[in-house]
């Protein structure tokens, strides 16, 4: 199966790369550094002259030439493709959708005062502790995370969690936001009923 260079993450992308790129006979005399002959790799990715198929004896991704790929493979490639951006156009949708659905029902809450919302007891994870204790982010950064979850902010989540969030509080159920603070991403999470709330890492 061929698998299309931007279902990979960045970061396998740029070992694939590198690993071809860095391999004997790749420097054609034309591009001379690694890093040109990676934007090369990656632009006959993008032209469709190579692509990535996953290797199941050694369970990694590797290159292969088109010419070496057969009309069959490259029929479902394309397949592949339409679905996936069938399938990103659907979410796009129900994002945009989800992002009106929020705002009307945020400004509903908030004109029948339901913000700032009760968080209960708050608490936060060992690792959280840490980062406190070491000065990666401070008490004040901390309280900010919960204030703006308890106002109905709840960061870098997406519009459909952000919703279910909104919809959770009729129901006490739990409610989740995530921030970035001072290059860590924090987890706010409040649960049990809206008795606690918990300041946590992603990993935790």
């Amino acid at each position: 199966m061929l698998i299309p260079h931007t279902e990979l993450a960045p970061e396998t992308l740029d070992q694939l790369l590198s690993d071809y790129a860095s391999r004997d006979g790749t420097d054609d005399g034309q591009f001379t550094t690694l890093d040109e002959r990676k934007m090369h790799l990656l632009a006959s990715l993008e032209r469709e002259d190579v692509f990535i198929t996953y290797n199941h004896k050694y369970q990694q991704p590797c290159l292969v030439a088109k010419h070496d790929v057969t009309a069959e493979a490259l029929a479902d490639f394309a397949t592949f493709k339409e679905q996936k951006k069938s399938e990103a156009a659907t979410e796009l949708a129900y994002q945009a959708q989800c992002e009106q659905d929020f705002i009307a029902l945020h400004s509903r809450y908030t004109s029948e005062g339901v913000f700032p919302l009760s968080l209960g007891r708050t608490v936060q994870s060992h690792a959280v502790n840490v980062l406190q204790q070491n000065g990666s982010i401070s008490l004040a950064d901390l309280q900010e995370l919960l204030r703006r979850h308890s106002m109905g902010d709840y960061g870098v989540i997406g519009w459909g969690d952000k919703l279910a969030n909104l919809k959770a509080i009729s129901f006490k159920g739990m409610i989740y936001s995530r921030y970035a603070v001072a290059g860590h991403d924090i987890c706010v999470e409040t649960i049990d009923g809206h008795r606690r709330t918990m300041a946590r890492l992603p990993s935790d």
